[in-house]
């Protein structure tokens, strides 16, 4: 009879420690999906931000736009390689007519009339920071051309509808991304501000949409490439980015499809515990993903906030893998479980 009466409070605890938990996660996901778009400068001003540029730099000397000019770039390795494109190049690049611009957040992608200058990057990718414009030439150079499908029949667009299907249940859509027995973080998808996010995230989490795997022909050659429809995430393994704040899967993988960012000023990376995709480039979403354990503004207008994850798990994880030692391995993943659920 005492075991009982013991019993009884500890799994009222349990009960009620579990109670808290879902209500931090709930808590969350009410704040981030409560916030609303920021004004944002227009693409007009993008442009017109590229002219005044090169007016300004036109009266210059060679030495003195060198100087002036890493005022418009955004980092010191666009700083770098401003610097490697030399006097000529510069006043080339901010020289161009630009023939249409496109935005997204405090985004701008200004693309040249053609035909775009020898040495010239396609797009000129820049960024609106404290109300002043600065060009990313990194991200310049690495965006290109949309790329052709390959030609397989399961290599398509996957709507959510897709993404979801044979999934029961009602209410919120959740993910559970396992590490082992002991680590396993609860996350919220945020279906309705990033739809087509979630919906390539969910396929490829269940295993929906064909993948490329590519594998080492035996004779040398070209790598041998198969498409084959299998949970993409089973078996990554994670490590540590961004200063040792991000929890990171499927960096450099190639499922053989490229998606577009989704990202808004109304979800920012602001806060711990939030599962936010991680393009190689502009528009250039290949399915890795990370989740934060602090604020990481250097992800803002790059990466595409789509869930919000339990911060209790999400501490767990970062204190057991003991990412804040350095960068390092982390555990492989087991399962990505999709389950729809109040």
């Amino acid at each position: 009879m005492k075991s009982v009466i013991f019993a009884a409070p500890a799994i009222a605890c349990v009960l009620l420690l579990a109670s808290c938990r879902n209500d931090d996660l709930d808590n969350i996901y009410r704040e981030v999906t409560a916030e609303t778009e920021k004004p944002v400068a227009s693409a007009v001003d993008a442009a017109r931000f590229l002219n005044q540029a090169s007016a300004f730099l036109s009266r210059l000397d060679d030495e003195t736009a060198m100087a002036a000019a890493a005022y418009y770039f955004r980092d010191p390795v666009s700083c770098e390689l401003a610097r490697q494109m030399g006097p000529a190049g510069l006043r080339t690049l901010f020289n161009q007519n630009i023939a249409y611009v496109s935005s997204r957040g405090h985004r701008y992608i200004l693309f040249p009339e053609l035909p775009v200058p020898e040495g010239m990057p396609g797009a000129i990718v820049m960024y609106s920071i404290d109300g002043a414009f600065r060009i990313d030439l990194r991200a310049s150079r690495a965006y290109g051309p949309d790329e052709p499908p390959d030609p397989e029949p399961g290599n398509h667009f996957t709507t959510i509808d897709e993404a979801l299907e044979g999934l029961t249940g009602k209410g919120r859509l959740f993910a559970s991304i396992s590490f082992g027995p002991d680590i396993s973080i609860s996350c919220i998808l945020l279906e309705k501000q990033a739809p087509t996010t979630v919906a390539t995230f969910v396929a490829l989490a269940r295993g929906l949409r064909s993948v490329r795997i590519a594998s080492l022909a035996d004779d040398g050659g070209p790598p041998d490439v198969e498409w084959t429809k299998r949970p993409w995430y089973k078996g990554m393994y994670g490590q540590s980015d961004y200063g040792r704040k991000v929890l990171t899967v499927g960096w450099g993988k190639n499922p053989g499809f490229w998606m577009p960012d989704e990202f808004t000023t109304a979800l920012r990376h602001d806060r711990p515990a939030l599962l936010t995709a991680l393009p190689d480039s502009p528009d250039r979403w290949a399915g890795a993903f990370g989740i934060t354990s602090a604020p990481v503004p250097a992800l803002d207008d790059v990466g595409t906030v789509f869930g919000v994850c339990d911060p209790d798990d999400v501490e767990r994880a970062f204190r057991m893998f003991r990412i804040p030692r350095g960068k390092i391995s982390i555990p492989w993943i087991q399962a990505v479980t999709i389950t729809r659920h109040e």
